[in-house]
């Protein structure tokens, strides 16, 4: 990195580090400017930084995020996560076993062109206001499957809140039909 440094170009590098004296590792980023950048030069000013705190929040971020979605794709609940302006974002593969849609066919569409049947357009619409409000809705009605199938299912709906903004909302869906059956 020193060389190409010396040939004028500004170098970036971030990488483990174990210090010679104590053996103590940590990661540090390394710049090294040219003193006369685009010019072969026999200066650089080099500035090196701890960056040891921020790789460990990084891990701990990527740690979070992998948990979560591991629990989201491992659910027997069918889960959608819908944006902001109501377009479908993911899904994990229960909500793909339950409707028979794929995430292919759903992303960037609404709930209502997918699950919601023509009848409940309405109810789908107010439950969408109430959980923009900021509520968390428990709520049992009917879907409708790829195939055409009507099926039961209980709704869970909550809002999801990013620095008190909202981000989107998610829907979470449990197959009811067999306990409504039994009723």
């Amino acid at each position: 990195k020193l060389r190409i440094a010396l040939k004028g170009e500004r170098t970036d590098f971030e990488g483990e580090y174990t210090s010679v004296v104590g053996g103590k590792t940590s990661f540090l980023r390394q710049v090294f400017n040219p003193v006369n950048p685009g010019q072969t030069s026999t200066q650089v000013i080099a500035t090196l930084e701890d960056i040891k705190k921020r790789k460990q929040a990084e891990l701990e971020i990527l740690t979070q995020k992998t948990y979560l979605e591991q629990l989201f794709e491992a659910s027997t609940e069918a889960i959608a996560i819908i944006t902001e302006n109501d377009c479908v974002e993911n899904i994990n593969s229960q909500f793909t076993r339950t409707f028979g849609f794929t995430l292919d066919e759903v992303v960037g569409k609404s709930l209502d062109d997918t699950i919601i049947p023509k009848s409940r357009r309405d109810e789908g619409r107010a439950v969408k206001v109430d959980i923009k409000k900021g509520k968390h809705i428990f709520h049992e009605t009917v879907r409708q499957c790829k195939d055409g199938r009507l099926l039961d299912v209980s709704i869970t709906g909550m809002p999801i809140r990013i620095n008190g903004r909202d981000a989107g909302v998610y829907a979470i869906y449990r197959d009811i039909s067999g306990q409504k059956k039994a009723e």
